[in-house]
């Protein structure tokens, strides 16, 4: 109740309902059809307290004549620097001593989702399928806001949906060869905003929130900002496999996709006195992004070959790949812009790489396997990040952030070995130690450009970075026996992410004085050093079974703020706290007549662990912060007892920073 400000008592807030139906077609001879439907909805586990509406204002500047108007309902008060600010229109002042305080309960981290495939398979020819695929995937989500917890009707809202179609061609040549063709086209959406129309009434002016209320909770408004994104992409892919003899299987293909991207982004301007109703900015200005049909291409090929002898398998392979982003890019980093405020820009160039990659495996005794494979591989960044603020325009007293269309592709050379050992009939372990190295793996930089103060930083996404992963797995596995009831794996994970340490005023001055960057490995976001995973299931099939699924991880890396210690400290050199979860399946099938029907039940965090997924700066817990050390509610605590004036305990109670919360669902399946 005091973290997630939940309800009291049991409520049912999440539904599933799913369903297949699948079958031949009568008047379609060598047909079948597949049809699948989900739909999801989530009520959230995180609620907010509607105290304040959108449309409420608030003033927190210091007003000389509000003393007065506070004193005709509280003639004793002698606060003269009070802020003023509305609880559901109504100013705080004005509720009477024992007056309820509006405070509905509302959950804010919500979503729902609707799921539909559709495939029709026909069989035209002898050794010959044609599929054809139809998948709709659209969800609505709320994502928590945490500075909007008491005014949570001002939160803009994330949707998207993808269509896709794709014909799937296989056809065999004979008994030793075969190949396929896939087509695909899809539609792509992404809308993330409060309202539809970007002028719609409901929208509240910025005067009615006048000054900031600081490190508190916002006390009225509403989201402004309106991103809408498409993307159009059309996919051919063939694969021709060929046995040769009985030792070699080669196969070869190629991959080519054409992208269309479209993305606008701007903030709604209404602030009652230039813009006196909701207006979109025009697309000069900088607080107005916007591309359309962006092309993108990609391109690949790859040729490999499966060699089967008696001992052993190898399987050696040549890939190709090619991206054009056709952009343009900020040439030189370091006078992004001319005296004149103008950008200077360059087309990006086409990406080229050869990847060879080699595996191979060996028995080493009637029961043991040694597997090796090495391998090149690139992957490209998410095109977010390459078409961020296109026109590369730097707005006033902001760092603003670019995409950078000539970004490399994260390359990475991969070793991999292991041995795959039985050790019973139904017992056997599999152990693989691995290393990544990663070359221009990707960054979000700060860039210095300038010694001047003032405007002379700003974000970029460049390939600076230098990464490597290595680590070790062990898996052991038991399988039930024919007769009995017990299955279970263990699984550990030991891994090591380190990159290079990036410093916006060290890259300045290095390339000013023309010195190296000196490389520090610091352990990356994602450095999970150990993890333990198991799974213990029970079943009799066609009648009962119950599984019990644990793990237990170390914490991932962040950065410690040391409060009055001039500590030349690296990033991410503290340690988040371990996690462990528990949950629990239990199932009871039944014959009713021709019908089978499953009764199960689900209890995910079977403990009511919460998990501490963020954390403090200063102190490395979520549970609690030293800010009030510093002061960060200093200017708050003179109006603590003033309706809807929140203390630094409530700011510090971050429901957010925690994993859910346990959670059971019960179900029923019926199969005809």
């Amino acid at each position: 109740d005091e973290l997630f400000f939940t309800p009291s008592g049991y409520r049912l807030n999440t539904y599933t309902l799913e369903g297949s139906l699948s079958g031949p077609i009568p008047v379609l001879p060598r047909a079948n059809f597949f049809l699948s439907f989900r739909r999801d909805v989530d009520g959230g586990h995180i609620y907010g307290i509607r105290q304040h509406l959108p449309s409420d204002s608030a003033n927190f500047n210091v007003d000389p004549d509000r003393l007065a108007d506070i004193r005709r309902y509280i003639p004793d008060f002698n606060n003269a620097q009070a802020p003023y600010y509305e609880l559901h229109g109504k100013p705080w002042y004005a509720y009477a001593e024992g007056e309820a305080i509006p405070g509905e309960r509302v959950a804010m981290n919500g979503s729902e989702g609707t799921n539909f495939i559709g495939k029709l398979t026909l069989r035209p020819l002898r050794g010959a399928k044609l599929e054809y695929s139809f998948l709709l995937d659209q969800d609505r989500v709320q994502p928590f806001s945490f500075s909007d917890r008491f005014n949570p009707d001002g939160v803009a809202r994330v949707r998207d949906r993808s269509i896709n179609n794709s014909l799937h061609w296989t056809h065999a040549l004979g008994d030793r060869a075969f190949y396929t063709l896939r087509l695909s086209y899809q539609n792509y959406d992404y809308n993330n905003y409060l309202y539809e129309d970007p002028t719609d009434p409901r929208y509240v002016s910025t005067r009615r929130i006048i000054g900031f209320p600081g490190n508190n909770f916002v006390m009225g408004g509403n989201d402004k900002g309106y991103v809408t994104e498409q993307a159009r992409s059309l996919r051919a892919k063939v694969d021709f496999t060929r046995q040769f003899g009985s030792i070699h299987e080669a196969k070869t293909g190629v991959d080519v996709q054409l992208h269309r991207l479209s993305r606008e982004n701007f903030v709604i301007l209404f602030d009652g006195n230039q813009y006196r109703q909701p207006t979109v900015p025009p697309l000069d200005s900088p607080s107005h992004d916007q591309y359309v049909d962006q092309p993108v291409t990609e391109f690949s090929a790859y040729i490999q070959d499966k060699l089967e002898f008696e001992d052993f398998i190898i399987n050696a392979g040549l890939r190709y790949e090619y991206f054009d982003s056709h952009a343009e890019f900020l040439p030189n980093l370091l006078e992004p812009k001319t005296i004149e405020g103008e950008v200077p820009r360059a087309p990006a160039g086409a990406k080229h790489y050869v990847l060879p990659r080699v595996g191979a495996s060996f028995p080493i005794t009637e029961r043991g396997i040694v597997h090796f494979s090495y391998g090149h591989f690139a992957q490209m960044p998410s095109l977010r990040s390459i078409y961020v603020n296109p026109d590369f325009e730097f707005r006033p007293n902001t760092i603003p952030t670019f995409g950078n269309a000539n970004i490399k592709p994260e390359r990475t050379v991969q070793y991999e070995m292991g041995l795959q050992q039985q050790l019973a009939d139904d017992l056997a372990f599999d152990v693989t130690g691995f290393f990544k190295n990663i070359r221009d793996y990707l960054a979000l930089q700060t860039l210095r450009y300038s010694t001047v103060g003032g405007e002379d930083q700003y974000n970029i996404y460049l390939n600076l970075d230098y990464a490597n992963v290595k680590g070790l797995t062990f898996a052991l596995t038991k399988r039930r026996p024919r007769n009995g009831l017990v299955s279970a794996s263990l699984d550990y994970t030991f891994q090591v992410a380190e990159g290079n340490n990036t410093d916006a005023d060290a890259f300045f001055f290095n390339v000013l004085s023309g010195r190296e960057t000196e490389l520090e490995l610091v352990p990356l976001s994602f450095d999970q050093r150990h993890i333990v995973s198991s799974t213990v299931t029970l079943t009799r099939p066609g009648n009962w079974g119950a599984s019990v699924i644990g793990q237990v991880s170390t914490g991932y890396p962040y950065t410690p703020l040391l409060i009055d210690q001039k500590i030349d400290q690296l990033p991410n050199q503290g340690r988040k706290p371990i996690t462990h979860n528990v949950d629990l399946h239990v199932y009871k099938d039944f014959a009713v007549g021709p019908a089978k029907v499953r009764l199960f039940g689900k209890v995910y965090n079977v403990l009511d662990h919460l998990n501490e997924r963020f954390v403090f700066d200063d102190t490395g817990r979520a549970t609690y912060s030293l800010n009030g050390q510093r002061g960060v509610h200093a200017s708050w605590e003179a109006y603590y007892g003033q309706p809807g004036i929140q203390d630094l305990a409530s700011y510090n109670s971050r429901p957010h920073y925690y994993s859910r919360p346990r959670e059971v669902r019960l179900g029923l399946t019926l199969t005809l």
